[in-house]
């Protein structure tokens, strides 16, 4: 074998065995803290459970989950409303076209402002629903220059303009409204998008609380509402598709904090395993309970974020006049400050994913940044 050869093989070892190197220590890097960072970006900002607003602009990030793994930006748009008959009115959106959505699918408007969030799966380019100060909802078509009742030509009883209508399911099939403790679910036109209401079910909800307040949907046919009974609370479950109620699985005597992440909470009264108290947080809705017997003083500590799955718990700890941060599963555990550098400290943490967490991050010198991390366990 001739010199050069020899030399460029030498040359290519050498490489490699550098590379290996930096991906053995990155890996042991990631294995001691447990966080990969995705991206980190200036400025400060607040998560509404779908997107990340930034306080100095109009602009809405959305986790992308699927390729690589990174932010895609909306700017907030606007519609005029006075041709439509409300003078000085606006129509203020953040419209997301995910990067592997099917040409054919419409892109969603996400309203801005109170209210707006119930109202998101039936908002498209081409038709959105407005919801007037006095309540009424109005179904607009931009390009066509329409605008009518949300609920016209309905079956007859319905409120055209759906004044009491709470929110719609992913799929526009439902919708719901609330008084007292019975629920009217609205079936629309399955054969169009229409929002014609063509069936109305009146459903009772468990007697169990004294008050009951109306939660979110979850998916294409189940709402859940929170019934509260002083300090106690239990999650009912309407399936709008069969027109029944029933009490969640989640233990009706336990012990249980307030609701973070809109269906979780600690539980306090978790069963004392392992000769260790355990922190463990629950779905108020399924009943599932996680247990993680990782933290030293479970009673000092807060149930501050949970993962749309469950499966991760953020704790925020309070000892010796200090506050730390604690991202866990059932396993393991990791103190965000091993992922922060010395004087900056996380004012607030979100999933924005089921292993992702984006946490804003005061500095030393007063300024603020976003730093995103995958959760590696």
């Amino acid at each position: 074998m001739k010199k050069k050869e020899l030399l460029f093989i030498a040359l290519l070892l050498a490489v490699l065995l550098v590379l290996g190197g930096a991906v053995l220590h990155v890996a042991g890097i990631y294995r001691k803290t447990g966080l990969a960072l995705i991206e980190e970006r200036e400025g400060l900002f607040d998560y509404n459970g779908k997107f990340l607003l930034n306080s100095s602009s109009d602009t809405a990030y959305f986790f992308r989950s699927i390729g690589r793994a990174g932010y895609e930006e909306a700017e907030k748009k606007s519609i005029d409303l006075s041709e439509f008959g409300f003078e000085g009115k606006t129509f203020e959106y953040y419209e997301y076209v995910p990067e592997n959505q099917e040409a054919a699918t419409e892109s969603t408007l996400y309203a801005v402002g109170a209210g707006g969030e119930g109202f998101w799966p039936v908002c498209k380019k081409s038709k959105f629903v407005y919801v007037a100060e006095d309540g009424k909802k109005y179904r607009i078509h931009p390009k066509e220059k329409l605008c009518y009742p949300m609920f016209s030509d309905s079956v007859e009883g319905v409120d055209p303009y759906g004044i009491e209508v709470l929110a719609f399911s992913a799929n526009g099939a439902f919708a719901v409204s609330l008084s007292g403790k019975t629920v009217t679910v609205y079936h629309t036109d399955p054969m169009d998008d229409s929002l014609r209401v063509v069936d109305v079910k009146s459903v009772s909800l468990p007697d169990w609380g004294e008050d009951a307040e109306f939660g979110a949907f979850v998916g294409n046919t189940q709402a859940y509402f929170i019934l509260r009974s002083g300090d106690r609370y239990r999650f009912a479950a309407v399936d709008c598709a069969e027109g029944k109620s029933a009490l969640s699985l989640s233990d009706p005597e336990g012990e249980y904090g307030s609701v973070v992440s809109r269906m979780f909470a600690r539980r306090w009264d978790a069963p004392d395993k392992k000769e260790k108290k355990p922190f463990a947080w629950s779905h108020l809705l399924l009943g599932t309970e996680r247990v993680f017997y990782g933290l030293e003083n479970p009673e000092t500590a807060e149930l501050f974020a949970v993962s749309p799955a469950g499966n991760y718990a953020v704790v925020r700890l309070e000892a010796d006049e200090k506050s730390s941060i604690v991202i866990c599963n059932e396993k393991r555990g990791v103190d965000l400050s091993s992922a922060l550098q010395e004087g900056e400290k996380a004012e607030s943490i979100w999933f924005v994913h089921e292993n992702v967490v984006a946490v804003s991050v005061l500095k030393a010198d007063g300024t603020h940044l976003l730093r995103t991390y995958k959760i590696c366990f």
